[in-house]
This record gives structure tokens, C-alpha cells and sequence, in this order.
């Protein structure tokens, strides 16, 4: 029998949009002070949306475990096991390319962790397409694996030889 799988890596996303767009937020937020000063008091009232993007913003992942991937966007979030999984892939999300999940029926999965950079000439940045195929990778050594034992979905570690032994 083959070793439990353990994730090589804890979570694949691009650490430029979990930064950037955060601070953006909480820019308008600042920049709703000086409404606040100036016009009303109820601007500082705006800081509270900005926060709240800014946080969903800076959860997003897809975070890979012994059952499957949680694809963790900014509104919604996807439980997904390791056998409904057909392959990481570049997929589309309106006109716009992203990485994402393909299901065995499928469906695809967009993981907003693994959208492209803004870049001045297509296909020079190389971060997402390492994210992929290391959840490709990931998706391959838990398929070699086999099925998930019970003491890996508890995240106890499975029992080793010198546990299993009853006679001294």
C-alpha cells in the first residue's frame, strides 16, 4: 500500500493581487476621510465595506489537503475532493483568463488566487502557470496515494509500525 498523501505545499495563490488590492481598498477608505472631515461625518461609515473587501480579498487560495482543495475566492468558497478533480487548467471567467479547477463533469472551477497579472506583454509573468502545475502535481501524488484513511481526514497521523505492535 502506497503513503498517505500530505500536501507539499499549504496553500497556491498569487501573493501580488492578496497585497495590492487589499491596500487599494483600504485607499478609498482613507481617501473617505477627507469626505469626513470635510463634507459629513457619515463618510468614515465607508471604511467599513473597504475593510471587509479587504479582508475576503486577503483569504483568497486554493488551499490543497489529504480529502481535496478548498478554492477559496473572494464571495464564494468550494469544498472539492481529490476524485471530483480532472486537472488545474487555464480557464475563462468572462473575457478574462484565470486559473482554475476542471471538474470530471466538466465544470470549471475559476480560483480567483490564480488570476493573471496585469502585464504589458502577454505571457511574460510565470506564476500561475507554476501554480498549476503544482496542483497538478499535488492532484497526481494524491490520486497515487489512494483514498483518504480516517486518521488522515482527523489529521491524526496514521499509525506507524512500532504502534501496531501487540507484542511488546
Amino acid at each position: 500500500m502506497s503513503e498517505p498523501y500530505a500536501p507539499k505545499r499549504r496553500v497556491y495563490r498569487r501573493n501580488e493581487h492578496r497585497i495590492v488590492l487589499p491596500l487599494l481598498c483600504c485607499g478609498v477608505g482613507a481617501f473617505s476621510l477627507i469626505f469626513a472631515k470635510f463634507v459629513h461625518p457619515a463618510f468614515v461609515l465607508v471604511w467599513i465595506p473597504c475593510l471587509v473587501l479587504a479582508f475576503l480579498i486577503f483569504r483568497i487560495g486554493v488551499f490543497p489537503s489529504s480529502d481535496g482543495v478548498l478554492v477559496r475566492n473572494v464571495v464564494r468558497s468550494r469544498r472539492l475532493a481529490w476524485d471530483e478533480i480532472d486537472r488545474f487548467d487555464w480557464g475563462r471567467r468572462g473575457n478574462y483568463p484565470v486559473g482554475g479547477v476542471y471538474l470530471k463533469d466538466g465544470e470549471f472551477i475559476p480560483a480567483t488566487a490564480l488570476s493573471p497579472p496585469f502585464e504589458l506583454k502577454h505571457g511574460t509573468a510565470r506564476a500561475v502557470p507554476r501554480a498549476l502545475a503544482g496542483l497538478n502535481h499535488e492532484l497526481d501524488r494524491a490520486r497515487a496515494s489512494g483514498p483518504p484513511t480516517p486518521q488522515a481526514r482527523r489529521g491524526a497521523p496514521p499509525p506507524t509500525a512500532q504502534q501496531l505492535r501487540l507484542d511488546g
